[in-house]
């Protein structure tokens, strides 16, 4: 990626954070927060693809002065993915574990704006799982909101999903 797009994408800079072991999702985050500047920043999942209305979620974020607003989508099945819970308002009430009840509801889509001194009131540890150890065990603690939407999603974490991807990208979307 690093030697593909150098230090800039169509004029945005770019800067990157590197590990030199795996930190978790948590870590990794934590660390990347350490390059920027503005108050809010913008969390994108590397394994998933979801065309959601990122200026919906900006608005979220905004209006209810959240510490940090994920995206989720609504699925038919969410066992694979556990389930996130929200209040009427928006506000995030619960997690429930990964489970084969083959239930409909609403999944992280791996999305969140976020504030970048969101780690800061707690000791984490170098390395550490962003929804296992932050946001399952924190949010009733954090000011968080959801943002809902139906717009294309597709997770490619595992082969059959991935397969799946790869035909319906078969056009370079880096333009």
């Amino acid at each position: 990626i690093r030697e593909y797009f150098k230090d800039e994408f169509k004029g945005i800079p770019i800067l990157y954070s590197i590990e030199e072991e795996p930190l978790g999702t948590g870590g990794g985050i934590k660390k990347s927060l350490e390059l920027c500047t503005d108050e809010n920043v913008l969390i994108l999942n590397g394994d998933t693809f979801f065309d959601a209305d990122l200026s919906q979620l900006a608005a979220v974020h905004s209006q209810k002065k959240s510490d940090l607003t994920m995206v989720l989508r609504k699925v038919e099945n969410a066992g694979r993915y556990g389930n996130v819970e929200f209040s009427p308002e928006g506000q995030l009430s619960g997690f429930k574990e990964k489970n084969d009840s083959g239930e409909a509801g609403y999944i992280n889509g791996g999305i969140y704006l976020i504030n970048k001194n969101i780690f800061k009131t707690r000791s984490f540890p170098e390395k550490f799982s962003f929804e296992k150890d932050f946001l399952e065990k924190y949010y009733s603690t954090i000011n968080m909101y959801v943002c809902v939407s139906d717009a294309y999603f597709i997770d490619i974490g595992i082969p059959t999903d991935y397969e799946k991807a790869k035909q319906e990208f078969k056009t370079d979307i880096v333009r």
